[in-house]
């Protein structure tokens, strides 16, 4: 899925500004080494990454080159994001992105965009990303710890076991 997934990233118009493809898949800034659905390494260590270690190709996206570079640097579109807020706009475009290469290749439904569809507040108010924000700020965690509890919680509701 990985390399099929990536050679489309690379095909479709930049996520930004619209400019036709091709275009350079961007891996998420912060998007784990590993795919959803894979096992977690055995090396890792927590959710951290080290240097020079880039995202996995699940979590990629198609930007144009000003727009990575803009990305990157926080400017353009970006200029008054801070981190959260870009990484909330690369989980929604990786979301977004899986949707529709589930769309063109077949019904997607082992596919891993399915770990990061949206879930609806719960009848009791309950937001699973509210909830992961609020968590990790008041503990002081770090964006990949945000992303990974948003995503065990949205795992849960789907299975009937949150909320």
């Amino acid at each position: 899925m990985s390399n099929a997934y990536i050679q489309w990233v690379r095909k479709q118009p930049c996520c930004v500004c619209g400019m036709p493809g091709p275009s350079h898949a961007h891996h998420h800034t912060n998007g784990p080494t590993f795919a959803p659905d894979a096992p977690r390494p055995e090396k890792s260590v927590g959710f951290k990454r080290g240097k020079s270690q880039k995202a996995d190709d699940w979590y990629t996206l198609p930007v144009c080159h000003k727009c990575h570079r803009k990305l990157h640097d926080f400017a353009g579109k970006f200029r008054d994001y801070n981190g959260a807020e870009r990484d909330t706009w690369q989980d929604e475009q990786v979301r977004r992105h899986h949707e529709r290469f589930d769309e063109e290749h077949g019904d997607g439904a082992a596919s891993p965009a399915r770990v990061l569809a949206p879930v609806q507040p719960q009848s009791n108010g309950f937001d699973p990303v509210t909830a992961a924000h609020e968590f990790c700020s008041v503990y002081e965690l770090g964006p990949q710890i945000r992303h990974d509890l948003e995503r065990l919680l949205r795992l849960a509701i789907k299975a009937g076991r949150a909320a």
